[in-house]
């Protein structure tokens, strides 16, 4: 876990939140605070120890003067065998710089500058994405700017 991780995790915790990936997800993409990060999705209807959809996550970033990309398909880091978070940091494929927002079937976490921000760093959470209703193992990997 990053140092900044651990912050996060202490200020949720100080708040008694759970199931709060997306506002640590969107707290490092964006370099809020948890507390910024919590009240734009509670603004959107995330209640509190519940989880919100990634839509919520997409409204909040877009509003704020962020666009998320999906990674195109010949990225390093969309390559077949990466399946979980873990390969991600095994076989070296995040980049050194850049801000992005990886989904999982029931979790969110937040890369930047090369580290994993997650407790999931390292573990084998199958990253995929949600479509037509079931989840397929297409990647789901955003790249994170802000707006020109």
């Amino acid at each position: 876990m990053t140092k900044r991780f651990q912050q996060l995790c202490k200020r949720s915790n100080h708040w008694r939140e759970t199931n709060d990936c997306t506002v640590k997800a969107l707290a490092i993409v964006t370099g809020w605070t948890y507390e910024r990060a919590h009240g734009e999705l509670a603004l959107r209807g995330r209640n509190h120890g519940k989880g919100t959809s990634m839509s919520n996550v997409w409204t909040v970033l877009n509003q704020n003067g962020f666009t998320a990309e999906r990674l195109p398909d010949h990225h390093p880091m969309m390559r077949e065998n990466i399946k979980t978070i873990g390969a991600l940091t095994r076989e070296g494929v995040i980049p050194s710089r850049g801000v992005f927002i990886v989904e999982t079937s029931r979790h969110v976490l937040g890369i930047r500058a090369g580290q994993v921000h997650d407790w999931t760093d390292g573990r084998r959470h199958r990253i995929c994405t949600k479509l037509d209703g079931s989840w397929t193992p297409k990647k789901a990997i955003y790249r994170v700017k802000r707006k020109a």
